[in-house]
Parts: C-alpha cells; structure tokens; sequence
C-alpha cells in the first residue's frame, strides 16, 4: 500500500462541490470518506413532511381491500 507524506494530503470540507469534482477527477484519486455531502433532506423526513399521514385503523383497512380503489394481482 502506498503511503502520502501529509503535505501532500488533502483535508477538505464535505460540502465543497468545487474540490469535491476536481478530487473525482484525479487521474489516481485515493479517496477515504466523503467526497461530497449533498445538503439535501433525506427521502423518509421529505415524505413525512409532504404526505401527512394518519394510522390506518381496521375500518381504513377493510375500505382499502373492498373499496372501489382496488387492484388485482394474478
């Protein structure tokens, strides 16, 4: 395994788009962690926060299997 002096290490910030796609670019990158962290929601709170959402009680369940919303598997 090949070792780098640590003046030739590079430390950056995660969040930094413009050294993140010049790292990508290397022609032998040895990247160890995050390249890029992209400062987005993740999909389970973006969901929650779009979709409000009750719990399904046995009457939604019994409308949900014989109401006129319905699909066939077969």
């Amino acid at each position: 395994m090949e070792t780098a002096a640590a003046d030739r290490v590079t430390v950056h910030k995660e969040r930094n788009s413009a050294l993140a796609a010049a790292l990508a670019r290397l022609p032998h990158p040895m990247a160890l962690g995050v390249v890029y962290c992209d400062p987005a929601e993740d999909f389970t709170a973006a969901w929650e926060h779009r979709t409000p959402h009750r719990p399904m009680n046995r009457d939604d369940l019994q409308t949900l299997m014989t109401g006129k919303i319905a699909w066939v598997v077969g």
